[in-house]
């Protein structure tokens, strides 16, 4: 059964992010105090999604997917799968759904409200799903390895389009005009339009697999290159962040800087850009110009997701099992909280998530 560590009343101000312990942790967001701790999973969670105000929903290996309220971390509803997840995928659709990966290729449909099952069917063609985004008119793309990026109806199950050519998918974005972009095994990023599935521009750049991408406020595509596979024992990728004009395929801006690969990128309210590295660092950006304009030291391992809070400050989680929360006007470093309640290696901590 799940448990509640400490019953607090409702909080006014709060991050939250999984733990080591298959946990997750809700913290003060202005002192960095463990507010309280919610388990239930019996294996790492790998996903944390914020589903309104008073709930978010968390995805395990387990094959279960659970919605708590994140006011008292009272546990709400299970939404189970068929089989185990070896990899965690889902989106939350527009109307109110959760679109949910069940086994490799295998999509469940709940309605979140009471957690009946609506639908559920497979991917034809695909042994694994790898990404999973849900579009602005409610249909979801979803891409694998060696085969082409399908777009579909959730509610019904049925193909509305594909890509013209197959990839070897890492990760999807779409973009303001409604194409998407394919971030890539092959170091590029494929540009598609989501009405017929021609490739509308190739980019090529990046010298490692693409497998972040962030919208810039402009409307201009950041995109990062790094990836992890602790069973092949490979660990690269691209120091570079690549700025790209989605809407004629050029590259706007290179920017340098990390002495490692770029593992996570997030958009600031002013504009900049953050980014997190194997390097231990957090560099702020002008993506406009290119310019540098500070980097934030205090992590002693690789930073593996960073968040934006809603007061503007920065939180970043790192293989160092800490949390570290900064003001991004000064650089100054807030606070640190122990993000993780036990050491965790660098084989497994990329799947530490933190949330609003």
């Amino acid at each position: 059964m799940p448990w509640l560590s400490s019953p607090t009343p409702p909080l006014i101000d709060y991050f939250a992010s999984t733990a080591a312990d298959n946990s997750i942790n809700v913290w003060n967001s202005k002192n960095g105090s463990l507010i309280f701790n919610v388990a239930g999973h019996k294996i790492l969670i790998e996903q944390l999604r914020k589903l309104n105000n008073n709930s978010v929903l968390s995805g395990s290996a387990d094959g279960v997917f659970q919605i708590w309220n994140i006011n008292d971390g009272s546990f709400i509803r299970t939404l189970n799968c068929s089989s185990n997840n070896t990899d965690v995928k889902f989106g939350l659709l527009p109307n109110g759904y959760i679109v949910g990966k069940c086994g490799n290729n295998m999509l469940n449909v709940w309605n979140s409200s009471n957690g009946q099952l609506v639908n559920k069917f497979n991917i034809s063609n695909y042994y694994d799903i790898v990404p999973l985004i849900v579009l602005s008119n409610g249909y979801i793309a979803t891409g694998t390895w060696f085969a082409q990026i399908q777009i579909l109806n959730p509610m019904t199950g049925s193909l509305i389009t594909k890509s013209s050519v197959s990839v070897t998918s890492l990760a999807l974005i779409q973009l303001p005009n409604g194409n998407i972009a394919n971030g890539d095994w092959d170091h590029t990023i494929k540009i598609f339009n989501t009405t017929t599935g021609n490739l509308v521009f190739n980019l090529v750049g990046h010298t490692g697999p693409v497998n972040y991408f962030e919208l810039l406020s402009n409307g201009y595509l950041a995109s990062a290159s790094s990836y992890e596979d602790a069973h092949a024992g490979y660990y690269g990728g691209d120091r570079r962040i690549l700025i790209w004009n989605p809407n004629n395929g050029s590259l706007v801006q290179t920017l340098t800087g990390h002495t490692d690969f770029v593992i996570c990128l997030k958009l600031l309210n002013n504009g900049y850009l953050a980014s997190g590295a194997n390097d231990n660092t957090i560099k702020i950006w002008n993506p406009n110009n290119g310019s540098l304009i500070r980097t934030l030291t205090g992590h002693t391992g690789p930073i593996f997701e960073i968040l934006l809070r809603s007061n503007g400050n920065l939180a970043s989680g790192s293989i160092d099992t800490t949390i570290n929360v900064w003001n991004i006007t000064t650089g100054s470093l807030l606070y640190t909280v122990k993000g993780n309640v036990y050491t965790v290696s660098s084989a497994n901590a990329y799947n530490y998530k933190l949330l609003i």
